[in-house]
């Protein structure tokens, strides 16, 4: 009659681990079939995102009967969506920045090739899955794109205030050769989209056609200094405060408001 009990006592005590072990299997089921629709529907949506090895790792595990891990590895691979889905949205966003900056280099007729062949390359990554090559790169071209854009105006604000000197030199009957050749390699060098070049150019055709005028070239000397004070801050468009205070100091300059250019970079100091 023991041996009976005992058998039986086994026999309910099996049943009920089976019974845990099913009611185990199911809830581990469901959760992960809920897992593995979100990543179907993200697929759907166009996030790349691998889940079969998490997959892979799931049928491991519950293989071996192994629902605590299994039930890690499904919190694993929901996080790991989380993930994907943020950088997915990061990535498309900036993707858009980006061409809206590069609409604004063809309207402006500056020579694009090198930022269009970043953004075919952001192109390529994003369908990869690679959003943080998206991101770093796509904020390196944008960034690119504006200096470009600050650069391109700096260097038609030169190129006038240079030939309105080099006008102005040539009614007075100095000798213009030497402004007039710098002036001309400062259009040559803006039609190439050397914008920077341009710029220094320019500066050294106004400096000899007003080489005389000692209150200009302590002004333009001025104006250089709170150029490169901008620069520090990482771009001559460093805050929209300086860059509005150097177009002044450009306009003053040009019309010869020699006082108001010092004061102006006073400001920026």
């Amino acid at each position: 009659m023991k041996d009976l009990d005992a058998m039986l006592s086994a026999l309910n005590e099996t049943l009920v681990e089976s019974k845990l072990v099913i009611q185990g299997y199911d809830t581990v089921k469901d959760s992960f079939s809920m897992v593995k629709n979100r990543a179907s529907n993200m697929a759907t949506q166009g996030v790349v995102f691998d889940f079969l090895e998490y997959e892979k790792k799931y049928n491991k595990a519950l293989s071996a009967n192994d629902f605590d891990n299994a039930n890690l590895v499904i919190q694993e691979a929901d996080g790991a969506m989380d993930v994907a889905g943020m950088k997915y949205s990061e990535a498309s966003g900036i993707r858009g920045e980006m061409d809206t900056e590069y609409d604004k280099i063809v309207e402006l007729k500056i020579p694009g090739k090198k930022f269009i062949d970043v953004i075919r390359s952001t192109d390529k990554f994003f369908e990869e899955g690679k959003y943080d090559d998206v991101i770093r790169m796509s904020k390196g071209n944008i960034q690119d794109m504006q200096n470009k854009i600050e650069w391109q105006m700096a260097a038609q604000q030169s190129i006038k205030i240079a030939k309105e000197a080099f006008q102005k030199g040539k009614k007075a009957g100095s000798k213009m050769e030497i402004s007039g050749s710098f002036l001309e390699q400062a259009e040559t060098a803006f039609d190439k989209g050397d914008y920077e070049n341009a710029d220094d150019l320019a500066q050294e055709s106004s400096k000899e056609s007003l080489s005389s005028n000692k209150a200009y070239s302590e002004a333009l000397d001025y104006l250089n200094d709170a150029r490169k004070e901008v620069n520090s801050f990482g771009n001559i468009s460093a805050t929209s405060s300086m860059k509005d205070m150097l177009s002044i100091m450009q306009e003053n300059l040009a019309k010869e408001q020699f006082n108001e250019v010092k004061t102006e970079s006073k400001k920026i100091f």
